[in-house]
């Protein structure tokens, strides 16, 4: 079978006859795609596979389908594009063909009114993009299939069966505006009994202008890949009431946990869930998708009254946590021998309660569940999980109103704070669990003002920190104070802040293995961070290098913004969103307003490994400052009164999209997971939007509910994400220190590389923007300057490093 020749398209130079010697001038170009040799004619395209017969006495046999256009334009012409430096030679008998083009795609031009097609290959198949110009019409586009044994049209693709067994999945079309509007077109195709495929596409204008893509796929290849930042998947998920996501986590594996809250008896579960029985109040939910986004399970998780998620992620083992706050008497309790395990006390009898729950990788059956400090009213918001699965959880509760029995746990000399400091106030309170749920750390954390802790995190050596807003002053402490003051403390260069600047600061703490604080400090401005919000369990989280991120809201001026490159001024309105961050010993690395001109909060944090971070939030702001980027998933208005944002950041801090994330009503946006690799960026939240911003892959089995249910339905989305290595190029002097310098810088020509000292066993390398290698070459010996040819790069930022010796060295290289 033909493998993808991913080089391009062949011209036919005159070397393509027929088995009499005749010039088949009718074939213009060629190529080898979906196990196919594929021949590109004015009116069509044919795939031509063969089949070796087992008897040599038979000829190879042969089988041909083609796609062919339906009344095509009068017009049309057919064109390759990006020329590719290779050549091919051909030799028909004593002829030759020397040095025949290759291309890197062919275009249709007019092929319908207003319709260019353009088509291209690459590793997985074969694709196709009707580029729809403003006045062209999508019901022109017309294609006959011939040469099939059947055709099986489903859902996501269609399967054509070729006479000796070969199949071809043939995806369903999908449709993108070029500049979106709420107003989301729709798509759909019907194939006749003559094999004729005809459009129907919704929300149509013939004002816009818009993309229409198809690919043909081999069964056996992977799935085509979506293009670079773009909606790959996303789904309403709920039932007839209310409905709302509250966090979700990528595992290694790209599987997706999402956990939530529910107001609806049908809400949509699987087929064998460990809970099928709605129950309370409001009911937990738990739902797994796997890297497909194929549901796995979907279940509740209740007692008899209101229970409430907060936060979900597994162990290294794939094992579900998710911690999270109960009414509920009789809130599933489960542990043995020496595990933590506690029942709801009689003072705690009808306040909401923490709990922490473990589930089995497969969502069958609870491993162990706990109330957590049980006694008394508590909110649980934060979760993290050690790389040896130890499991932290944070959150406040109310002042102590009695004895309290194993609400905190010594471990040598770790922090510890008694109930005693803390009386009458709404402390900090966290714990920690051992792999086998044994509680082996546990603290208030607080002085004589309230203290609400809202989220924690553990970085890449298990370190713990807590986040949270408090009402209380600092002392130069990293021990537990007498005096009612939070501790302050770290290293000289640490950010320090002893007194709020406002109502409400942050007070972010670092805590070692060993549970001593090796960095503590206030941080506040004018006004107050995260006003009457304690429950943003997401704001909190650090990167590869053990940075801190930190984001939330604020009702004034901020210390740092304009001392960096982010902006530098309040935007206005009741708040604008702030994102911080902080190096591994407290020192202050960068800080934003995140905002226009209405009420704006930043609500959650995820790194992407060595490449930069995403920050999520809302806002009613409808000059929100979003920030065009032209290959990205992008939403330049306001829907409703409140819409979500999503802002992406390099390594550098350099913001390099923002969008709103919405239909015409109003949306939440509660939280952000990131994928392997930082390839996927998954949000989650809740949308009341009729025409939410839903996709449905084409050729998939992914789940998708298309449809708004309820007063709120809750929503995931998975973007697909790659930045490449540019994320950690531009002005990354903290992670890249270059020693070889080259020139010119731009160029279109050539570029002069100077080894300086790592002229001996050097090796050079040229990545593009996706990440694609594009030069790769060992330096010989005793040569210290190297000249490369760059006039074939395409224009963009590319990566130069030079490897020598195990030391990497990297420089941005612009291309004009």
């Amino acid at each position: 079978m033909a493998q993808n020749n991913v080089n391009g398209f062949t011209v036919n130079a005159g070397q393509m006859k027929d088995t009499d010697g005749a010039l088949r001038s009718d074939l213009l170009y060629t190529a080898n795609a979906a196990g196919a040799k594929i021949y590109l004619r004015q009116t069509g395209i044919s795939f031509c596979y063969y089949k070796n017969e087992e008897d040599t006495l038979l000829k190879d046999s042969a089988a041909r389908f083609d796609m062919n256009f339906n009344s095509s334009s009068s017009q049309l012409q057919v064109v390759g594009e990006d020329i590719l430096s290779n050549k091919s030679n051909f030799f028909i008998g004593s002829v030759a063909f020397p040095n025949v083009n290759e291309y890197g795609k062919v275009v249709y031009q007019n092929l319908w009114s207003n319709i260019d097609l353009v088509v291209s290959i690459d590793e997985n198949g074969f694709n196709f993009s009707y580029n729809l110009k403003k006045g062209a019409n999508p019901t022109d586009i017309k294609i006959d299939y011939v040469g099939t044994k059947s055709l099986n049209p489903n859902a996501k693709s269609t399967l054509v069966n070729l006479p000796f067994g070969n199949l071809l999945n043939v995806t369903n079309y999908s449709i993108k505006q070029l500049n979106p509007t709420k107003n989301k077109p729709t798509i759909s195709s019907s194939i006749n009994s003559s094999k004729l495929s005809q459009l129907s596409v919704g929300n149509y204008s013939s004002s816009s202008e818009y993309e229409i893509s198809q690919a043909v796929v081999a069964p056996n290849a992977a799935p085509v890949p979506p293009p670079s930042t773009t909606n790959k998947w996303s789904t309403y998920y709920g039932g007839s009431l209310d409905d709302e996501v509250t966090d979700v986590y990528v595992h290694t594996d790209s599987s997706i946990l999402v956990t939530g809250v529910t107001t609806s008896t049908n809400f949509p579960r699987s087929l064998l869930p460990y809970d099928n029985t709605y129950d309370g109040l409001g009911d937990i939910f738990v739902i797994k998708f796997n890297k497909n986004r194929e549901r796995l399970f979907a279940t509740f998780i209740n007692g008899s009254d209101q229970d409430i998620s907060s936060q979900i992620a597994c162990n290294s083992l794939g094992e579900i946590y998710f911690v999270g706050n109960t009414k509920s008497s009789n809130y599933f309790i489960l542990g043995s021998g020496s595990e933590y395990r506690r029942s709801r006390g009689a003072n705690a009898l009808g306040r909401p309660i923490g709990f922490i729950t473990k589930m089995n990788a497969n969502g069958s059956a609870i491993t162990w569940s706990s109330y957590v400090n049980a006694n008394e009213y508590i909110i649980m918001n934060g979760l993290a999980i050690t790389s040896d699965n130890k499991v932290y959880v944070s959150g406040f509760r109310e002042g102590i109103h009695g004895a309290e029995s194993n609400a905190t746990q010594t471990n040598g000399s770790a922090y510890h704070q008694s109930n005693a400091s803390v009386v009458g106030k709404f402390p900090g309170y966290f714990s920690r669990f051992t792999s086998g749920h044994v509680q082996d750390w546990a603290s208030y954390f607080g002085g004589t003002q309230n203290t609400f802790l809202s989220s924690c995190a553990v970085d890449q050596n298990n370190n713990f920190i807590i986040l949270g807003t408090t009402t209380n002053t600092g002392s130069a402490s990293c021990g537990v104070l007498t005096n009612g003051n939070l501790p302050i403390c770290g290293a000289t260069n640490a950010y320090k802040q002893f007194n709020n600047g406002g109502a409400r600061d942050f007070i972010i703490t670092k805590f070692n293995t060993n549970g001593i604080i090796t960095w503590s400090t206030l941080y506040g401005g004018t006004g107050s961070e995260n006003q009457e919000n304690y429950f943003l369990p997401n704001s909190l989280t650090t990167d590869e290098n053990g940075d801190i991120y930190v984001v939330g809201s604020t009702t004034g001026n901020i210390p740092g913004p304009s001392s960096y490159s982010g902006q530098t001024t309040y935007g206005g309105g009741l708040s604008d969103g702030i994102l911080l961050r902080f190096g591994s010993v407290g020192n202050p690395k960068f800080a934003t307003y995140i905002g226009g001109d209405n009420t704006d909060v930043a609500t959650c944090v995820k790194t992407y490994p060595e490449y930069g971070y995403a920050v999520g939030g809302n806002t009613m702001s409808s000059n929100f400052p979003i920030f065009p980027r032209t290959d990205s998933y992008f939403d330049g208005s306001l829907g409703g009164s409140q819409d979500g944002f999503l802002s992406e950041y390099t390594v550098s801090n350099s913001k390099f999209l923002a969008t709103y994330f919405g239909g015409t009503s109003n949306e939440t946006l509660n939280t952000i997971g990131i994928g392997k690799n930082g390839t996927s960026i998954v949000m989650g939240g809740k949308t009341n939007s009729d025409d939410y911003d839903y996709e449905d892959p084409a050729g998939s089995l992914d789940y998708t509910d298309i449809s708004a249910n309820g007063l709120n339905d809750g929503f995931v989305a998975d973007l697909f994400y790659y930045c490449g290595n540019i994320c950690r190029t531009i002005g990354d002097e903290d992670r890249i220190a270059s020693t070889f310098k080259m020139y010119p810088n731009p160029t279109n020509n050539l570029l002069t590389v100077d080894l300086g000292s790592l002229a001996n066993n050097a090796q050079i390398s040229i990545i593009n923007y996706t990440g694609q290698l594009v030069l790769d070459q060992k330096i010989e010996a005793g040569i210290s300057k190297k000249e490369f040819d760059c006039s074939n790069l395409s224009k963009g930022v590319y990566l130069v490093t030079l490897l020598n010796n195990n030391t990497t060295s990297s420089l941005k290289l612009i291309i004009q």
